[in-house]
């Protein structure tokens, strides 16, 4: 028998031998594990799909299962469920079209599901741009209180599932480059034609057959369009990088995300120079810098985007909407993915790790200690830089801070002593400081999240933080100035993509 026929049959009995197992133990169709992490029923599926998940190799997307399910109705209630299972047994790397945090409460409920695209939470520029371009279809996809029918500009757009959007001819129309908030734009009447076909192409969907040229009818799954949106977007931060480095000026994070959402709504690179060159020879000169693009600073998007160019504040079009740098990762979601991963593997095996201390030897680590800096080490190993293979230390990270800017594109952040970085530490973020003196016993970790003066990390500081911390971020806002120990200097390190992943264990 072939290969490939050999696997599709093990993938299928192994699913069909969990639906089984969950038919049995509940014929009302209510799942009654409080939490998928509980070792029931649910469990045994994870660990027997691990045990065969050299079947992704082949890339193998069961979206045949999905439909077979669909197809029955007594199965068909079950599909979410499934697709959840399989994002746990995956170890997360592909979301199924589900959310990450979901748990499987005793009320199983269907509606609870939605199509999230964890790749497109990774900057806020992003969801800055996002939010300009369809505010109110942005907070429904994000779940955020707004109804399916309260405008046009939503149920004419997205299916009510979340899982598609729709073929659309009016929102954007004349700006061929829009994408979020329609699928993509076609009408030969005005001379615009296919946008972005390649874009498409990479993702699997050849945008020119006849299926997608029909005006609100065609739909392209979500997680396909926002990829191709993001990819444009970061298209577009290239070159707005390009040119800052070319005329050798340093910007911000955040001014660069506001020439980009400039690239994005159709302004040319031309503009993004000249508002470069003015603002290196006159610095924050509204006029000067609006007198080159007057247009780009215009209306309450271009007042925004002057918010965020000057100031750094993220603002939407609902008034009194601020977004929180602290909400994305700087790193990417994928990097604070891996982060996890790790944290959640040490804290899984306390036998493993009872202590604190040093690396006793390369990795992956296999105990009985671990510190700071070995689970920062590890991470970066762990995301493919391959010297990174045994510990680094706090001071070893200070000192060659620029080094790794320059060899792999990080940014750093200088912190002197006593600063509290409360108001610029991202999601993301390497936190790092030094005993203030040249010593050895600096402290770092990877922050989670930063809000109202409350830092949650993954720290390896001391045993009693992982062997209690149950795989969740713990409290660390003391670091945030690092008052005990006399508010130590150091780095904060920014944008470590994943180069090769590797994973826990291995």
């Amino acid at each position: 028998m072939h290969l490939k026929s050999k696997k599709l049959i093990l993938y299928f009995t192994t699913i069909i031998f969990f639906l089984v197992l969950l038919l049995l133990g509940d014929r009302n169709g209510v799942y009654a594990t409080q939490n998928i992490k509980d070792k029931g029923m649910g469990w045994k599926f994870v660990e027997l799909y691990r045990l065969h998940r050299e079947v992704l190799s082949n890339n193998l997307e069961p979206k045949w299962l999905f439909q077979s399910l669909n197809e029955n109705e007594k199965t068909a209630k079950f599909v979410d469920l499934t697709k959840y299972l399989l994002y746990q047994a995956d170890n997360r790397k592909y979301d199924y079209g589900i959310t990450k945090s979901y748990q499987i409460y005793k009320d199983y409920q269907d509606n609870e599901f939605k199509s999230v695209n964890e790749e497109t939470k990774g900057t806020i520029g992003w969801e800055f741009t996002k939010s300009w371009e369809n505010n109110e279809l942005r907070k429904y996809m994000n779940d955020d209180g707004i109804e399916y029918n309260s405008s046009t500009y939503i149920y004419s757009t997205v299916t009510k599932d979340r899982k598609s959007y729709i073929m659309h001819d009016k929102i954007g129309q004349g700006k061929g480059d829009k994408y979020y908030g329609f699928v993509h734009f076609y009408d030969t009447r005005q001379g615009y034609g296919w946008q972005h076909i390649d874009k498409f192409m990479e993702q699997g969907v050849n945008i020119k057959e006849n299926e997608y040229n029909l005006y609100t009818e065609s739909k392209i799954d979500v997680e396909v369009v926002d990829k191709v949106g993001l990819s444009i977007w970061e298209d577009y931060l290239k070159q707005v990088e390009n040119i800052a480095s070319t005329k050798n000026v340093e910007l911000e994070s955040y001014q660069t995300d506001c020439l980009v959402d400039m690239l994005y709504e159709g302004y040319t690179l031309k503009n993004v120079q000249q508002i470069i060159t003015a603002f290196k020879n006159n610095g924050l000169d509204k006029s000067k810098i609006k007198a080159v693009c007057k247009e780009a600073f215009e209306g309450k998007r271009g007042d925004a985007r002057w918010t965020l160019f000057e100031k750094g504040i993220y603002h939407t079009p609902l008034v009194g909407e601020e977004l929180d740098p602290a909400d994305y990762a700087g790193g990417g979601g994928e990097f604070l993915e891996v982060a996890e991963e790790l944290w959640e593997y040490i804290c899984g095996n306390a036998d493993m790790f009872p202590k604190y201390g040093g690396a006793n030897s390369g990795f992956p680590l296999k105990g009985p200690t671990v510190d700071c800096s070995a689970y920062v080490s590890w991470v970066l190993y762990n995301c493919g830089y391959s010297e990174f293979s045994w510990q680094h230390c706090t001071t070893w990270f200070i000192a060659n801070a620029d080094a790794c800017a320059s060899k792999y594109d990080w940014e750093i952040i200088k912190v002197s002593k006593g600063q509290d970085v409360s108001d610029i530490l991202q999601a993301g973020d390497i936190l790092v400081r030094d005993t203030g003196a040249g010593g050895g016993d600096g402290h770092m970790n990877i922050a989670v999240s930063v809000e109202n003066g409350v830092l949650m990390a993954y720290d390896c500081g001391g045993a009693s933080g992982w062997l209690t911390a149950k795989g969740e971020p713990i409290d660390t806002s003391n670091f945030l100035a690092d008052s005990s120990k006399g508010g130590r200097a150091g780095v904060i390190i920014r944008g470590v993509k994943v180069l090769e992943r590797r994973e826990a264990g291995t």
